[in-house]
């Protein structure tokens, strides 16, 4: 685990240097940090990760396959992946391919999305860290690059722009059918949410959670593939992954909370001027959007209660705290701003620290190895 650390003392270092915020220190900051991240992700062994050798398996299977529409009928794979691990194979028949093409296209996804949409860089990337995301581009590579793909239509999403947002939406449900969900969030956001929204969504919320039996017999016949999670004998019932998703959900909301009561301070005109961020263009719709994605993502996660796959749903909506929560923060006037960013910190890296130490195969990031020390 001391790469961890070693990722932690990194980001704190570069916050230090670069400490201004403007857009070429937190630029710099991006580039530097997400650099060594996209090198990880990229060149992963087999060992790193819990699907990794999985989807090795499904390269060298796909890249043996003669007629890969019959493959397409017999496996649960989405299409979009399973034509782009056959494009690859065509090129080279090593399986590293797969991770260093989805993997330098989600960590450049990640490194865009918080240059452009936080405040704070270096805490978006300590929450990166922390909060689990880079282990999801490690271990589930698939739905990271969806993630991914659907981290730029956020722009077209702001824009209102449907065509070039719904394309991003379909393309990454061709990759991971869980994006399918990211649609919602277009007629939700097409003007400002008040209370009423938060109310009416936890009254459905909570009568989904009370029938949930009957919402799902449902679902399940649209997506079979995920029956089985929903066993009472499957992982999905797991008590101490139950007891993690609770401590998650609470700390989300505390975040949540905060968030929403943070004091916004106005971005000064001639910053907006200077910087060509989209953060600064769009403040109050990039605030808006991103409430209503947490929300949802929030709303996944206690639905997870009631079976663990649900969790990976909520990284469909949740990838938005990552500058959400920081924005917030960085709004905050005094001392109570500098408090609540230190506590956090210290949370953060706290709970992440917990999981890696007492339930370190629910991801398998550490010990990490590059793949040409296998």
């Amino acid at each position: 685990m001391w790469l961890f650390f070693v990722l932690i003392f990194y980001i704190i270092i570069l916050s230090l240097h670069y400490c201004s915020n403007s857009r070429l220190d937190s630029k710099r900051f991006v580039i530097a940090y997400f650099s060594i991240i996209t090198i990880l992700i990229m060149f992963r062994s087999e060992s790193v990760g819990n699907d990794t050798d999985q989807y090795i398996h499904l390269f060298n299977t796909i890249a043996e396959k003669k007629n890969i529409q019959e493959y397409l009928h017999e496996s649960r794979f989405e299409v979009g992946f399973v034509y782009l691990n056959r494009i690859l194979s065509s090129i080279s028949s090593d399986p590293q391919i797969l991770f260093i093409v989805s993997g330098f296209i989600t960590a450049y996804s990640f490194a865009r999305f918080i240059y452009q949409y936080s405040e704070l860089p270096w805490l978006s990337s300590l929450m990166f860290m922390t909060l689990q995301f880079y282990d999801l581009t490690l271990t589930g590579a698939r739905q990271a690059l969806a993630i991914g793909i659907l981290l730029f239509s956020y722009d077209f999403l702001l824009k209102r722009k449907f065509i070039p947002y719904f394309a991003l939406v379909l393309l990454a449900s061709a990759i991971h059918t869980s994006s399918i969900l990211f649609l919602i969030l277009y007629p939700l956001t097409s003007q400002k949410v008040g209370k009423n929204f938060f109310i009416y969504s936890t009254i459905v919320t909570l009568l989904v959670f009370v029938f949930f039996s009957t919402f799902l017999s449902l679902v399940m016949p649209i997506l079979p593939q995920y029956t089985n999670y929903f066993n009472e004998g499957g992982d999905s019932y797991s008590n101490s992954a139950t007891v993690a998703i609770g401590l998650m959900l609470g700390l989300w909301l505390i975040m949540f909370v905060i968030a929403r009561k943070a004091k916004k301070r106005q971005i000064p005109i001639t910053d907006r001027s200077k910087c060509k961020r989209i953060f600064t263009q769009y403040p109050k719709a990039v605030e808006n959007v991103f409430a209503v994605s947490v929300w949802l993502g929030i709303i996944m996660l206690f639905l997870a209660l009631h079976g663990t796959i649900l969790n990976r749903y909520k990284y469909v909506f949740s990838a938005s705290m990552l500058a959400f929560y920081p924005n917030a923060l960085n709004g905050i006037r005094g001392k109570k701003r500098s408090l609540l960013i230190n506590v956090s910190c210290i949370v953060f890296v706290v709970y992440i620290i917990i999981i890696y130490v007492f339930r370190p195969e629910w991801q398998s990031t550490y010990p990490y190895s590059f793949f040409w020390n296998k």
